[in-house]
């Protein structure tokens, strides 16, 4: 065989295999605010939120070492859609992030969680 023939089926196999990855775009909507209590309660209030707004899975809590950093993460079961709270007692601010792969869905439960937060209250 020829050094040409192994260059076109080289050519020929990437022509074959080589495809579109699929489009998917990550959506994430924030906001931030500033605390009226401690980062601990500031967390505790955003794990209630999460159930609310139907982020009631994969729940996971972490807080820094010196105690004055939490943070929330939740999934939903209806799609791939997350939150997360961080609760900085340092800075006095929490923030929140709500992220999924399609923009309307995304703002849907990013809404819910506003909704969550505001009967919470």
């Amino acid at each position: 065989m020829s050094i040409p023939f192994f260059s076109a089926l080289l050519s020929a196999g990437t022509l074959l295999v080589s495809a579109t990855a699929a489009q998917a775009n990550t959506v994430v909507i924030t906001e931030g605010w500033m605390m009226r209590n401690s980062a601990e309660q500031c967390a505790k209030y955003a794990k209630k939120v999460a159930f609310k707004a139907g982020f009631a899975k994969g729940h996971e809590y972490l807080k820094s070492d010196d105690r004055l950093n939490h943070s929330v993460y939740a999934y939903t079961s209806v799609g791939p859609y997350a939150m997360a709270v961080n609760c900085n007692e340092k800075t006095g601010v929490a923030s929140l992030a709500v992220s999924g792969v399609i923009a309307e869905k995304t703002s849907i439960m990013y809404d819910k969680v506003v909704a969550a937060y505001r009967r919470i209250q």
